[in-house]
């Protein structure tokens, strides 16, 4: 029966010659696929049911909320807010970003009423909201901030369940600009200042900006674009990405990262000036490129989650597949003593992690061995090949071979290939005999 579907799938057994190899191709398959750190993403505040599926869960940490008291951090506070347990349960991931500014419809400050008193800043009326905007350059406020960012790095680091964490605290929203009636962006060497705290804080989780800043090329990090389906905006962006430039009456603040995808990943919510059904609705095909041109793994927290239309669930899926990476084993030669196989990326991007790759190979009694393949996910770039073999030692007498990617915050194989191929509890079905 099983074999019967192999067949049915696609999956081609031809005999190589001479070495008591048999060389197994495999068919691709185009359809949107659920995997992690890719995709849709969802507020991690709403527990709603969302029409749509995602990978993520994205939650905004206002300074006030995480150390009401100097020194004392609210980590429970924060967790319980945006329902950290209940989305780990899940095996749904989570991305971070740590603001001092979020324009609201009332006169508030984010900042903790301790830190208020200490630091320089002013309340503003503009057509973002109201708030309270601090001097950036303030020595008070950069010193507590370096604090602050390396609390959340010791709680978060090493947290599986924190996969991207956006460099927020500046500009409002976190958003690395702000309106002139509010204050003025801080200079380069602060700007350097703040991206180094994280940096610091954060040496195994990826980092992400709003903007290519000369820090940010210099460093590595990601970049995310917040007018995601903004036409103008994200051409702009990409320009940025591109050949650099000039940043607020700064000559040459922002560098060209062009190939940064290649190693850092690019997210960012969709625009808020259009809605999502909308922006599908009037969708001629350009969406899709500004997505690939900008080699995106995630869209968030504004994304398509709940987009309820059937008529536009065709078009969601297309675009879909022109975000994040699409890996797949396009090949295997398989004898008694080995595995040889070959990946091959069909996305726009890499998979960011060095996520554990198994075999998991079966004999005829039942026996099961899990044989790790010497690989990193994240140099398998799209339209690129890696070959690898994996020795059988102690299988030789194998039935069948699968192959799984693990997810370190569940143990479990977690990433769907794009290859048409039986599937059970993550694992696809390589070889069988």
């Amino acid at each position: 029966m099983r074999r019967a579907l192999l067949i049915l799938t696609g999956l081609l057994c031809l005999a190589a010659a001479g070495h008591g190899e048999e060389i197994r191709r495999y068919e691709p398959i185009s359809e949107a696929l659920v995997n992690p750190l890719q995709g849709n993403v969802a507020w991690a505040e709403d527990l709603s049911e969302a029409p749509q599926p995602f990978s993520m869960v994205y939650a905004n940490i206002t300074w006030a909320e995480l150390e009401p008291k100097e020194g004392s951090y609210d980590f429970e506070a924060v967790e319980t807010r945006c329902h950290f347990d209940h989305w780990r349960g899940l095996g749904k991931h989570i991305i971070l970003r740590f603001v001092m500014d979020m324009p609201g419809k009332k006169d508030h400050c984010d900042l903790p009423k301790w830190l208020k008193r200490r630091v320089r800043g002013a309340a503003y009326k503009t057509p973002y909201g109201r708030g309270w905007c601090p001097d950036y350059e303030d020595r008070a406020l950069m010193e507590a901030h370096r604090r602050v960012i390396t609390a959340l790095g010791v709680r978060y680091d090493s947290d599986p369940f924190v996969s991207f964490v956006e460099l927020g605290s500046v500009g409002h929203w976190g958003e690395w600009h702000v309106h002139e009636k509010a204050g003025a962006m801080p200079g380069s060497e602060a700007r350097r200042q703040y991206i180094r705290d994280y940096v610091d804080a954060f040496p195994k989780t990826l980092l992400m900006m709003r903007r290519p800043f000369d820090a940010a090329a210099e460093l590595g990090l990601g970049l995310f674009n917040d007018a995601s389906g903004d036409i103008r905006e994200t051409l702009q962006w990409l320009d940025w990405i591109e050949n650099g430039g000039d940043y607020e009456g700064e000559t040459g603040g922002l560098s060209a990262m062009h190939e940064a995808w290649k190693t850092a990943p690019i997210g960012g919510e969709l625009t808020t000036a259009v809605d999502p059904e909308t922006l599908l609705r009037e969708d001629d095909g350009l969406l899709e490129k500004l997505f690939r041109l900008s080699h995106t793994s995630w869209i968030g927290p504004n994304s398509f989650t709940q987009v309820e239309d059937d008529a536009l669930q065709e078009a969601l899926d297309r675009l879909m597949t022109n975000v994040g990476s699409r890996l797949w084993v396009s090949e295997s030669r398989v004898s008694d003593q080995r595995f040889v196989l070959t990946l091959e990326n069909d996305g726009v991007a890499p998979f960011y992690y060095a996520w554990p790759v198994r075999l998991r190979a079966a004999d005829s009694i039942g026996n099961v061995k899990i044989f790790d393949v010497n690989v990193d996910l994240r140099s398998v770039l799209p339209g690129e090949q890696l070959t690898v073999a994996v020795p059988l030692n102690g299988m030789e007498d194998w039935t069948t071979i699968e192959i799984g990617v693990i997810d370190p915050m569940t143990g479990r194989s977690a990433l769907r290939l794009a290859m048409d191929v039986p599937v059970q509890e993550g694992w696809h079905m390589l070889a069988e005999r």
